[in-house]
């Protein structure tokens, strides 16, 4: 129903949803009890932060790095483009999950691991500390779905928290994308349902044309025949003989 009736808008609680499902398998319990509702609620928005612009599906050769500090958290480096609702004033704050690298990772997509990295630093208790490093280098051109803001994002020494494990960071990806697979269809059917109410209110409310048992609106003047006196060039039979001189094959007087 969303989709039907603003396929923009719907992109921003789907892609919370992708959010939702990889911390809710991947993600500890502290991260599950704490991120997990404001998501769900709508009170926060998530995102996933995949592609670099000179790594499209060849993720393994991603240039935003991470490195660790004492107190546990992480500070993430790099950018990322096509990000779907990646920057937005219509929640709180932005959840992004970001594929990154550690020092010494392996090479290739078993060096990848995920961390969430806020729009704003949270505090214990929920409420919003300072804004994190994370900005919106622009945004991007495209032929539709304008309405939903694809970013590109700068990610600048980011306060993060590593979602599961080391260098296990694309099972995240892989599985949000097989949950993202299975949803492909969404767009599809709400399309199509809101064409085919539109279609029948249309149908319904048509004020022109003729009804096979008669007159159903005086006040409406039928519309004429395509194939009367004087209209030859509208009956195709006719349209190559002489302009219309009785000659319709079809015996109408064209």
């Amino acid at each position: 129903m969303v989709v039907g009736s603003n396929l923009s808008f719907a992109m921003y609680p789907g892609l919370s949803q992708g959010a939702i499902d990889a911390i809710h398998t991947h993600g500890s319990e502290e991260q599950k009890a704490f991120y997990l509702p404001r998501l769900a609620s709508g009170e926060w928005t998530g995102t996933m932060c995949l592609t670099e612009a000179h790594a499209g599906t060849d993720l393994g050769i991603i240039r935003t790095r991470a490195r660790q500090l004492d107190d546990g958290t992480y500070r993430v480096t790099g950018q990322k483009i096509f990000i779907t609702a990646g920057e937005h004033d219509l929640t709180a704050n932005i959840c992004h999950l970001v594929l990154a690298k550690l020092p010494g990772a392996a090479e290739g997509t078993r060096g990848i691991s995920m961390f969430l990295v806020p729009k704003f630093v949270p505090n214990t208790d929920g409420s919003l500390g300072a804004r994190n490093g994370v900005t919106c280098g622009s945004i991007e051109h495209k032929m539709g779905i304008k309405g939903s803001a694809t970013c590109v994002i700068n990610f600048d020494e980011a306060v993060g928290y590593l979602v599961g494990d080391e260098g296990k960071g694309d099972a995240g990806h892989v599985h949000d994308d097989e949950l993202g697979t299975t949803r492909r269809g969404h767009p599809g059917l709400g399309l199509a349902t809101a064409s085919y109410h539109n279609a029948v209110t249309y149908a319904r409310e048509r004020q022109q044309g003729r009804s096979l048992s008669g007159v159903k609106n005086p006040r409406v003047r039928p519309t004429p025949s395509s194939c009367t006196p004087r209209r030859g060039a509208a009956c195709w039979p006719c349209a190559p003989s002489s302009r219309g001189r009785g000659r319709c094959p079809r015996g109408r007087g064209c």
